[in-house]
């Protein structure tokens, strides 16, 4: 291996909670202003630099991130530091009990999406707020980066995470299984891999310690508080024990696993149980450490065109017909704080419909960086955790995490098998709109990305 330069490294976090009012996102039609900081929301972030490569890691206690603004953040980071825009990764641990970045679900098209602006999500001009908070932090991690020596490991944990799809006795697919006595069996798998990489300094002192799981945190849905769930929390229980080092997670494909052991009706499920028991196995981890045998730095980003599913046109005649005759949101409540779903998914349609009016394919982008014998995968929307546990087995990486949610959103990917059982994930919309061949595509692209990232020593 030829001489490389020092591996530098630095970390940061900032506080970026709203301002009361601010619209809680993570819902589908419910007014959620904040009423309550249960516990603060950071972005953390983490430079690294090793001659002239450089990688930026923003790991965000929020539901999601537009294109539109993870673009912004990553051409402000650019112009600021000098990081190239493809070596910044903007990572969301979609937290349902948090804002997004930027307007997230319905496009302003319609004059109800006017009158009542929190149907689209990010209210109070909040990621103006956050992406002052964003640049502070990169610049104090940057302003921090020295020397490190990298360390790592994982271990399975099959307590806090499962695939909450299941197969029913009719042949269809369900999220959650109801009614519970119609479950056949579970759709598909989970990934149980706690994942940890530990970069300390030259006095063996913590720099970051990067934590990787994959399930939805869904704990604090549907109510008017911020809370980081299980991320931010794992995170407060393990930074006491890094001496000044910050971790931060990176939350793995978990467009169809999720906290909730719905065939498990004496599971105990909260963010803070569930914190407890991954710190467990953290600390377990930490004990086992290996060290690294390269400290190369290195980053790829490739974008691919992924197809459209194929829509009848009756599916969009229908939601033509429904908004013409309900201008008006369906209100459920006289207080008009929650919005029929089959509106919201008609308003939907009318953006999709749109969207594939101006373009014949999906640009999408598979990001990866390698950090030593480690690589984390950064993708874009919710693909489901098969495709996660497919690129980890074929990845020459010692270990790979996968970071999802990242740099836009482009909706749940499913696998070809959940489209033909339908259900939540599947139904068409803005949110789920890519062909059955898209998650494969993904696959292969991200193989091919980290093969070409681990070969070069």
């Amino acid at each position: 291996m030829a001489n490389l330069p020092p591996l530098l490294a630095g970390a940061a976090r900032q506080d970026i909670s709203p301002a009361m009012g601010t619209q809680v996102d993570g819902d589908i039609g419910r007014y959620r202003p904040t009423e309550e900081i249960r516990n603060p929301i950071y972005v953390r972030a983490l430079v690294l630099e090793q001659g002239e490569e450089k990688f930026c890691m923003l790991s965000m206690d929020l539901l999601a991130v537009t294109t539109e603004w993870s673009d912004r953040v990553r051409k402000a980071v650019e112009e600021e530091f000098g990081i190239p825009f493809e070596a910044v990764a903007v990572h969301v641990t979609q937290t349902h009990s948090a804002p997004s970045l930027g307007k997230l679900m319905l496009s302003g098209r319609l004059p109800a999406t006017e009158k009542y602006p929190w149907l689209r999500g990010m209210t109070h001009n909040y990621a103006e707020h956050a992406l002052a908070k964003i640049i502070a932090a990169v610049r104090e991690a940057k302003d921090s980066a020295r020397p490190v020596s990298l360390s790592y490991a994982a271990r399975p944990d099959g307590r806090v995470a499962f695939n909450r799809r299941y197969v029913m006795r009719d042949g269809s697919s369900t999220m959650f299984g109801r009614p519970y006595d119609q479950i056949l069996h579970i759709e598909g798998p989970a990934d149980p891999e706690v994942g940890v990489l530990s970069l300390k300094d030259e006095g063996a002192n913590s720099v970051a310690l990067i934590l990787h799981h994959t399930s939805h945190p869904t704990h604090g849905y549907p109510h008017r508080y911020i809370c980081p769930d299980w991320p931010g929390m794992w995170c407060d229980l393990i930074e006491p024990g890094l001496s000044g080092g910050m971790p931060l997670v990176v939350n793995g494909c978990c467009g169809n696993v999720h906290h909730n052991n719905a065939l498990d009706p004496t599971q105990v499920d909260t963010a803070d149980r569930m914190a407890e028991l991954l710190s467990e196995t953290t600390r377990k981890i930490v004990s086992e450490l290996k060290p690294s045998a390269s400290s190369r730095l290195r980053s790829m980003s490739s974008r691919i065109n992924l197809p459209f599913r194929d829509i009848s046109s009756e599916k969009f005649l229908n939601a033509h017909k429904l908004i013409d005759e309900n201008p008006e949101p369906m209100w459920l409540d006289e207080g008009k704080t929650r919005v029929d779903w089959a509106w919201c998914y008609a308003a939907s349609m009318l953006d999709l419909e749109e969207m594939m009016s101006t373009q014949d394919s999906f640009e999408y982008e598979v990001q990866a960086v390698r950090i030593g014998d480690v690589a984390i995968l950064v993708l874009t929307g919710e693909p489901f955790v098969e495709a996660q546990l497919e690129i980890k087995r074929r990845s020459p990486a010692a270990r790979t995490y996968v970071a999802h949610m990242s740099n836009g959103y482009s909706g749940y990917i499913p696998t070809p098998q959940a489209i033909k059982g339908g259900g939540y994930e599947t139904d068409v919309c803005v949110s789920s709109k890519l062909a059955p061949e898209a998650l494969g595509m993904i696959v292969e692209e991200s193989v091919k990305v980290l093969a070409e990232l681990m070969a070069q020593e």
